[in-house]
C-alpha cells in the first residue's frame, strides 16, 4: 500500500459538536403490477460523508489546515482520518480467518466494517493480554492462538478518506480568529 498521509492531529477535539455523518446506500427498488417489491444494492458498505466545522482556529492552525488540503491536491489524494469521538474499539471480539489471522473491524451498532489502519492496539487471548502479535493493514497475526481461543482487542481505528470536492473554506474573521469547514468522504 502506498504512503498515505494522516489528517492533522492538532485538529482533534477542535471541531464543533454540530457535525454531520451521512450514510447512504444506492438501492434500486422495483415495484411490480401485483405490488411485489424487489430491491437490490451493489454496495457492501454505505457511502459515508462527514461534515466538519472548526469554529476557532489560530492563524497558524488555519495555515496548517490549508497546507494539508493543498498537499492532498483537493480531492485527488486519500488520507487517514481518525474520528476522535468514535475511533476507539473497546473489547472487540475478532473473528479468525481461514489462514489464522484476525481482521480488525469497526463496530457501528451491529454493523461491522473492516479496518485498514489502527494504532494503540492491545490484544487479549481468553482475557490474557499478549504482545506476541504483528499488525499490517488492519490484519493481526497472533503467535499463541488456536481456533478455540477467544481473541479480543482494544484499538483506535482510522478511516481512509478524501475531500468531497476541490474547495476548502477558511474564514479569516480577525487576527488569530478563523473558522473552517470541510466535507470528507470515506473511500472504500
Amino acid at each position: 500500500m502506498s504512503k498515505i498521509n494522516t489528517y492533522p492531529t492538532f485538529l482533534y477535539g477542535k471541531e464543533s459538536w454540530n457535525n454531520n455523518w451521512k450514510h447512504s446506500w444506492n438501492t434500486i427498488t422495483q415495484l411490480s403490477a401485483s405490488g411485489r417489491v424487489r430491491s437490490l444494492t451493489h454496495q457492501l458498505y454505505p457511502s459515508v460523508e462527514t461534515y466538519l466545522y472548526y469554529p476557532h482556529l489560530t492563524d497558524e492552525e488555519a495555515d496548517k489546515l490549508q497546507g494539508f488540503f493543498n498537499t492532498c491536491r483537493g480531492s485527488s489524494k486519500f488520507f487517514w482520518y481518525k474520528d476522535y469521538q468514535r475511533s476507539l474499539m473497546k473489547n472487540q471480539v475478532l473473528a479468525r480467518a481461514a489462514d489464522g489471522t484476525y481482521r480488525l473491524v469497526m463496530n457501528i451498532g451491529e454493523f461491522l466494517e473492516p479496518v485498514f489502519k489502527a494504532d494503540i492496539i492491545e490484544v487479549r487471548i481468553d482475557g490474557v493480554k499478549t504482545i506476541a502479535f504483528t499488525e499490517k493493514d488492519g490484519v493481526l497475526t497472533i503467535a499463541d492462538t488456536t481456533p478455540e481461543k477467544v481473541v479480543t482487542a482494544d484499538y483506535n481505528c482510522y478511516l481512509k478518506c478524501y475531500l468531497k470536492d476541490d474547495n476548502t473554506i477558511i474564514r479569516r474573521n480577525f487576527k488569530n480568529s478563523n473558522n473552517a469547514s470541510v466535507t470528507l468522504c470515506v473511500a472504500r
